[in-house]
Formats: structure tokens, C-alpha cells, sequence
């Protein structure tokens, strides 16, 4: 086998949280108007509010999330869904949740969709809890990419707070609470053109607090993230 490539650009980033989307709107829930998250979109109407601002948040303010009761048993269940534009190709959602269901039918559900314009869907990332959770907690929603080809220029994410058990009355109160999806860039590893062969690089945790973390590589169309745990 023939070997082209003689020099390759390598790019090595280590990034917070597991979570490259610096662009999410009202990433912490700070802000609302008329009932509702700025720059994000629910399905509450008339009195109907499945979503609200709470107090009981890991700053600030979050995003309340309840099956509520609409009369007869039935349930109106909470969306929350935002798109905005994103560059580069991030390799997981991350954030913090509580998460009180009333039935063990009841879940959490966390969808990432990543677009281009000229290909229409490129990737896709979830996550999904049925358990009981009632301290924040935090989640990471890797998202895997079809091709490496294209890049997303555009980012969705949805949260649903779910019912599976298909009965008329469902888990009426179930509820969770979302809380700052922001992350940021820890630190950059290595940028620099290299002849082809094997490398190595040594990396600190020292002054890192514990948590989840994405290692991601870059070389050429090549793109490759990692999630590494620190214990601490």
C-alpha cells in the first residue's frame, strides 16, 4: 500500500463538558419573556405551561420540565427545542439535569440533530434517563457523525420529558430540570504540521475539576473525539 500523505496538519483540543457549542442560545436558562425561555420553543399554550423557570437550579435559573394535568386523567407533556447556527463539528451535547418521574415509564429524553444546508442531516446525538436522579447531574449526548466529508452549519436540540406505557393516564407530575449546556475550550494540545508516524502528547489535570471531558483530533477531513472521565 502506497502512502501519499507525507505532512498532515494536527490539531488536538481538549474541551469541556464534552461540549464545543459555544453559539447555544440562553445556554443557562437565565432568560425568559412572556412565560416562556428566550430563543427557545415549547408547545405551552393557553394555560397549559409543561415548562417554566425554576428556582431550583445549579445556577441561576433552569428550565422546569413537567407532565402536567389537562383534566380527565390525560397529560400534556413538556417540549423544549431550540436550532441556532454552529461551526466545526462538536462531538457531544453536555449540560446538567434533575429528573423526578412518577412512574418508571416515565423518561428523559435529549436529541441533538446536526445539519447542512447543502446535505441536510449529517449527525445525530442522544440521550436518555428513566431513573430518578435528584441532584444535578451530568449528561453527555455524543453525537456521531455520517461522514466526515460534511460539516454541520446548523444545530438542534430537543427535550421531552416522556411516557412509554402507552395508558390512558400517565405519570402526571413527572418533571425535569435542565440546566447550563454551555461548555468551553480547556486547552489546545497541539496545532502544527507533522511528518506521518505515531505521537504522543502529555496533558495536566491537575487544576481540572472532575467531570467529562472530550479529547477531540483533527487531521485534515480526519476528525476523531474521545470522552475521558476524571475522577477526583
Amino acid at each position: 500500500m502506497k502512502l501519499f500523505t507525507i505532512l498532515f496538519f494536527l490539531a488536538l483540543t481538549i474541551l469541556f463538558q464534552g461540549n464545543a457549542f459555544s453559539q447555544i442560545p440562553n445556554a443557562g436558562f437565565e432568560n425568559w419573556t412572556n412565560e416562556d425561555p428566550d430563543n427557545w420553543l415549547t408547545l405551552d399554550f393557553f394555560t397549559f405551561n409543561a415548562v417554566t423557570q425554576s428556582a431550583d437550579a445549579r445556577s441561576g435559573s433552569s428550565a422546569r420540565m413537567e407532565i402536567i394535568d389537562v383534566g380527565g386523567g390525560s397529560g400534556y407533556f413538556p417540549y423544549l427545542y431550540a436550532a441556532f447556527p454552529v461551526s466545526g463539528k462538536p462531538g457531544s451535547l453536555t449540560g446538567y439535569y434533575k429528573f423526578f418521574p412518577q412512574t418508571d415509564k416515565n423518561g428523559l429524553d435529549i436529541v441533538v440533530g446536526m445539519y447542512s444546508s447543502a446535505n441536510g442531516l449529517v449527525g445525530v446525538g442522544g440521550f436518555t434517563n428513566f431513573n430518578s436522579v435528584s441532584t444535578f447531574t451530568q449528561f453527555v449526548a455524543a453525537i456521531e457523525y455520517f461522514s466526515e466529508e460534511f460539516s454541520p452549519d446548523t444545530a438542534t436540540i430537543t427535550f421531552l420529558v416522556t411516557d412509554t406505557s402507552g395508558a390512558e393516564i400517565v405519570g402526571i407530575g413527572s418533571y425535569a430540570l435542565i440546566d447550563d449546556l454551555l461548555g468551553r475550550e480547556i486547552k489546545k494540545l497541539v496545532s502544527d504540521n507533522y511528518p506521518v508516524g505515531n505521537y504522543s502528547v502529555d496533558f495536566s489535570a491537575d487544576n481540572l475539576s472532575g467531570g467529562v471531558y472530550i479529547a477531540k483530533m483533527n487531521a485534515g477531513k480526519y476528525s476523531k473525539a474521545i470522552k475521558m472521565t476524571l475522577l477526583k
